[in-house]
């Protein structure tokens, strides 16, 4: 039997998906829930947790679909700024969670080890 190898990366990368939206939220309740005095969730974490929802709702049903059921619109530079766009929305989400992570002390509130996750699995996923 044949299997796609594109296939398998797409569901690989939907899976780290997944991880990254779990380990944001996670951050997000333990700022919002878990302090003394709860604060607002920074801009990044909110970021990251957008991008994690991008490539799962949009940007791996376009790579896995389009190609196969909608080939029209498959064009080769669509594919790329796709592709493209989920890169650099990665880079900039992950940037933005270790920047957080640097500047305020999400280790003392208790998010530290799920905001060290979410570094590396975006790192991954980029």
């Amino acid at each position: 039997m044949y299997y796609n190898p594109m296939l398998i990366l797409r569901g690989f990368q939907g899976i780290l998906a997944l991880i990254a939206m779990a380990l944001g939220a996670t951050i997000a309740n333990v700022l919002n829930t878990h302090l003394p005095s709860s604060i607002p969730v920074p801009p990044g974490i909110i970021f990251y947790v957008f991008v994690a929802v991008f490539t799962l709702l949009i940007a791996v049903p376009y790579t896995i679909l389009t190609p196969r059921y909608f080939p029209a619109l498959a064009h080769p530079y669509a594919m790329l700024v796709a592709e493209s766009t989920t890169c650099i929305f990665w880079l900039a989400g992950f940037a933005a969670v270790a920047d957080r992570m640097r500047k305020a002390d999400l280790c003392g509130d208790g998010a530290c080890s799920s905001a060290t996750g979410s570094v590396v699995v975006g790192v991954f996923e980029l």
